[in-house]
């Protein structure tokens, strides 16, 4: 008896690994495929500026002695650009939920 509790115990174990192994990516929510293109065309400045600024801010926090006014107004300017790219995807009628975590998955960058 004890022998079949230790088998079904390490079935048991060796099951719940392989389920937890499987990696599953966030669920996409379905996007009409034009409108997703267009999208990605016209959001990619957008997108290449807020990636930049970023950057830059990432640099001016490393420094060790930041400008914190200049990280202030590239923070808004980054903010600003989210806010221009979540108006336009509302604008052409794409789910704002989901979009803007995996853009890079939906468009293809």
């Amino acid at each position: 008896m004890k022998k079949l509790g230790m088998v079904l115990g390490v079935l048991a174990f060796l099951g719940a690994g392989e389920v937890m192994a499987q990696k599953r990516g966030p669920y996409l929510p379905p996007v009409d495929a034009a409108k997703m293109k267009e999208y990605c065309a016209e959001i990619q400045p957008l997108y290449q500026k807020e990636l930049q600024l970023k950057n830059e801010i990432r640099g001016a926090l490393l420094s060790g002695n930041p400008n914190w006014s200049e990280v202030e107004s590239k923070e808004i300017e980054a903010a600003k650009l989210r806010v221009e790219m979540m108006k336009k995807a509302q604008e052409k009628g794409l789910p704002l939920r989901g979009i803007f975590k995996n853009i890079r998955r939906y468009c293809g960058w």
